[in-house]
């Protein structure tokens, strides 16, 4: 009648098990320590021993027992089908089917790629990627499995990996994958929604441009000043973003999506510009001159310096802050008053905080272009 239960299933585990790891030795790339000649014989060997692999229709034969396996959430799961001694070993076969189409995929005769690594969830990107006719066995079952790794994994970037090797072959978008992975993950999940605010860098200047020539009778030593009225620190996770110093209209120019990630270039962001923050002076790629008190470090080696002695020390490339002393220092903030001192003749750039000099200066600088006062913030400064 309808009562009667089902008697579990006897398999021959030891058979299987023997058999998958045969077939795992039988598309084993060579060593790389063979001869030349002998190990390209050994890699056609093996490619001609996948293409019989993959005309047989054993690809989608192992996709298939990896998908009858995955119906089983727990080795529990699945002695409660087979005999508990067969539900110890359904790990390891499914982990020894996962390494068998490692071994199928191109991605095996190169030890060096990622197949190597020889975890699941690189097997079936690589699989994906240089085998793009497995995408034509993928189903929305298989979609909702992967997916369903986020919840095993948490926000792991192989399971991202997969789902985006679902959406592209060759190039050409997979509609079907697409919307499938839309229907499945957006729902319920704000995993592609998640935001954040960004500090857009703004840099403001005054029309006025100086420069040096031959001849030219311009004065050579300027100075301005810059009143902050109020800082809000944190008005996002980032903390607030201002600078204030020198550029030169040789190369600066500020524009939102420049920078790093998001925003705009600040002062010191490039080449072309010397921005000072209250604890550091920035700037990228150039002779920088410290004006330091004692031990002065340099990038590779220490040396010992008189009080007065200024050093040229090469900035490493890209914006690299360099920090300063001065009395009661600080980021610059609420009520401060900065002093931006510009020396064509030397060349030099040196400031002051609130009347205190600052122990460190930009010398040594290109002064080929004009030069004018620039102020970079972000929201929260007046």
């Amino acid at each position: 009648g309808n009562n009667r239960t089902t008697a579990p299933v006897t398999l021959p585990i030891e058979e299987v098990l023997q058999t998958l790891q045969d077939l795992i030795a039988y598309f084993q790339p060579p060593e790389e320590e063979m001869q030349h000649e002998d190990k390209q014989n050994k890699l056609r060997s093996l490619k001609n021993r996948q293409n019989l692999f993959k005309e047989e229709g054993m690809l989608a034969l192992v996709l298939n027992c990896i998908d009858r396996l995955n119906i089983y959430n727990s080795i529990a799961h699945f002695a409660g089908i087979a005999r508990e001694e067969s539900g110890m070993a359904w790990k390891e076969i499914l982990n020894l089917l996962y390494k068998l189409l490692g071994k199928y995929a191109p991605g095996a005769l190169s030890p060096p790629g990622k197949m190597a690594k020889g975890g699941i969830l690189e097997v079936l990107h690589c699989i994906l990627i240089e085998s793009p006719e497995a995408l034509n066995l993928i189903a929305e079952g298989h979609i909702k499995s992967i997916i369903s790794l986020l919840d095993k994994h948490g926000r792991n970037h192989k399971v991202l990996d997969v789902l985006c090797s679902l959406c592209l072959c060759n190039g050409v978008a997979v509609r079907a994958n697409q919307n499938l992975i839309c229907d499945n993950l957006l729902p319920r999940r704000n995993l592609l929604l998640q935001t954040r605010l960004i500090n857009d860098v703004t840099s403001i200047r005054p029309n006025i441009f100086l420069g040096v020539a031959e001849g030219s009778a311009q004065y050579k030593k300027w100075y301005f000043e810059l009143i902050i009225d109020q800082v809000d620190p944190f008005l996002t996770a980032e903390p607030t973003h201002l600078r204030v110093g020198w550029a030169s209209s040789s190369g600066y120019a500020p524009y939102p999506g420049g920078g790093e990630g998001w925003g705009g270039n600040g002062v010191g962001d490039d080449l072309y510009s010397y921005g000072f923050d209250g604890l550091h002076l920035w700037s990228g790629k150039h002779l920088a001159s410290y004006l330091l008190l004692g031990m002065i470090e340099a990038q590779i080696v220490q040396i010992e310096m008189s009080p007065t002695c200024l050093l040229p020390v090469l900035c490493p490339p890209g914006r690299i802050p360099r920090a300063v002393a001065s009395v009661n220092q600080h980021l610059l903030r609420s009520d401060d008053v900065v002093s931006c001192c510009l020396d064509l003749g030397a060349p030099s750039i040196s400031f002051r905080i609130n009347g205190q000099p600052v122990q460190g200066m930009f010398e040594n600088f290109n002064t080929d272009g004009l030069f004018f006062p620039v102020v970079s913030f972000s929201a929260g400064v007046k």
